[in-house]
């Protein structure tokens, strides 16, 4: 949806307010020793399908809000040629899509092919059927009204496509062409959707003129309509789409994102997430604030809304209580003194007051796991030795028998 990037200064300044009072990450523990959040796909307030990005695919899958996931099956290539996971869709628990490229022989830059691949589960990730897909093509978008109905956008020379299928995706008709460059769209269970696309010039990006493309029956047809913020069609048009870093889920329910200026990151690395339920006439600044990396996924539809990026996933407490399962189990973990410099103990506190033995592990900005012991909590605290790590930003995770206890960011600087 938006690029990343990072400023580690800005980083360790905002550290200890990265996650809010009311939010709650919810990120597999030990994910990010090996692997990054690729793709989250949201069921329900509670339920949601996680791909993470590595050499294995790892898909993972939650149905109490985060507080525990376990690990389901990912499609696996059909022959020594690897796979590359570009997207994943659950319909509900049972019905989902898995999306791939397929690098035949080494792929386009070796002089192979890269190919679109698609899987299809009915069972809820335990089996995948492979639906062959012969076309050699970039995929922008691709999206399943129900588990027969589904539509895509790619790239096609100097347009994009739009091809349809009514069986489930093994077979795709091409249904219309538009202009270029696709920006953002937005699809709804009733088979309406809109598409923003440009002119795009390789040389400075999209031109002024924006295009917008609705449908009313599944992607079938499509009809261009006045340009963006344009025509008495607009209002309605732009619920769900993302444009000029809003978005607006209703009349009144406007939520922006600040930091991202013309697709380049922040000088602070501070990514700010704010809220309006006047229009946009008034905001909640800082209703999120993310550090490190933008915003991959935003489900903000939801009575508890999801947010993941590149290394997280974070999940709303319930508004109505100030509390949740998931803020209960995990809290933001206090670390001392941080930055740490040439300190031979560090200090942890976990807000929860935990009690207990636990396993303290520390992954660098890479993800990869850094440094790892058991450490027994005693009203949420502990000292310990610290570990003699190299410069830089570290993830510190505290965890029970694989439950996150708490996480939170340590600086080292020697």
């Amino acid at each position: 949806m938006k690029k990343l990037l990072v400023s580690l200064i800005g980083i360790l300044c905002l550290c200890v307010n990265t996650i809010h009072a009311q939010w709650v990450n919810v990120t597999p523990p030990g994910i990010l020793d090996v692997s990054h959040v690729s793709d989250l796909s949201v069921i329900d307030n509670q339920t949601a399908v996680l791909m993470t990005i590595d050499s294995t695919m790892q898909l993972y899958k939650t149905n109490n809000g985060g507080i525990n996931w376990v690990s389901i099956p990912a499609p696996v290539s059909q022959d020594s040629d690897p796979l590359y996971g570009e997207g994943i869709q659950f319909l509900d628990e049972q019905n989902g899509y898995f999306y791939a490229n397929w690098s035949v022989n080494g792929g386009a830059y070796l002089g192979g092919t890269d190919n679109f691949v698609l899987f299809k589960t009915t069972d809820g990730g335990n089996n995948w059927t492979y639906l062959p897909f012969l076309e050699s093509v970039h995929i922008f978008h691709i999206h399943f009204f129900d588990p027969n109905k589904g539509v895509m956008i790619l790239s096609s020379g100097p347009d994009d496509l739009i091809k349809t299928t009514n069986d489930g995706g093994i077979s795709w008709e091409t249904q219309d062409t538009i202009r270029s460059w696709r920006t953002d769209c937005h699809f709804k269970p009733d088979g309406t959707g809109v598409i923003i696309g440009c002119l795009y010039n390789h040389g400075s990006g999209c031109d002024d003129d924006y295009y917008v493309y609705k449908t009313t029956d599944f992607g079938n047809t499509w009809a261009e309509t006045a340009p963006v913020s344009q025509g008495s069609e607009w209002p309605e048009l732009r619920k769900g789409l993302w444009y000029e870093n809003m978005l607006y889920l209703n009349d009144t329910l406007v939520f922006r994102i600040r930091g991202d200026i013309n697709g380049t990151p922040p000088p602070d690395g501070v990514y700010h997430l704010d809220k309006s339920v006047d229009a946009g006439i008034t905001w909640l600044e800082d209703y999120f604030v993310m550090t490190w990396y933008n915003f991959h996924k935003v489900f903000l539809e939801w009575d508890t809304p999801w947010i993941s990026n590149w290394d997280s996933v974070f999940r709303l407490s319930v508004a109505s209580t100030g509390t949740s399962e998931a803020s209960q189990t995990e809290s933001l973990l206090q670390i001392a003194p941080n930055p740490s410099g040439a300190e031979n103990t560090m200090q942890i506190q976990a807000d929860n007051l935990y009690n207990g033995l636990t396993q303290v592990s520390c992954f660098s900005s890479d993800g990869r796991l850094a440094y790892q012991s058991n450490v027994t909590l005693l009203a949420g605290k502990a000292t310990i030795n610290a570990p003699l790590l190299p410069n830089g930003l570290y993830q510190v995770v505290v965890a029970d028998s694989g439950r996150v206890i708490g996480r939170g960011k340590w600086m080292v600087l020697r």
